[in-house]
Parts: C-alpha cells; structure tokens; sequence
C-alpha cells in the first residue's frame, strides 16, 4: 500500500510527510506483545517518500493509549 502511495504522490505531485507516521504491530489477544517482550521484535523497514516511518510499540490517538 505504501509503494501505491509512493505511486500516487508522484503523478499528482503530492508529499507524504515519513515523520508525522508511525507504525505498529497488533497481536491477537492469545499472541500478545506481553509474550514476545522476551524475544527481540522484528520490525520491517517501511517508508513513503524515501523516508522511513517509525516504529512505536505504544501511541496516543484520540486521547486514548493503543498498544
């Protein structure tokens, strides 16, 4: 989805602003990140633009706390 982005920024020349996104895991509740902390999480590199968006194990959105 990002590369479709990436596709459409170019033709209609628009800016995805990388530093303003980030990016998390959600696991099912059997599969929690609670059970993975003991083994080291590998987060792929993704980025739009040409600039890499962050990964965030937690993140407020709407006054609320995603994790």
């Amino acid at each position: 989805m990002l590369a479709v982005c990436d596709e459409f920024a170019v033709k209609l020349d628009v800016k995805f602003n990388a530093s303003k996104s980030k990016y998390m895991f959600f696991f099912r509740p059997r599969k929690s990140y609670e059970s993975h902390k003991h083994t080291r999480l590998v987060t792929p590199d993704l980025s739009i633009g040409g600039s890499k968006i962050e990964f965030v194990e937690k993140w407020p959105h709407l006054g609320h706390i995603l994790v």
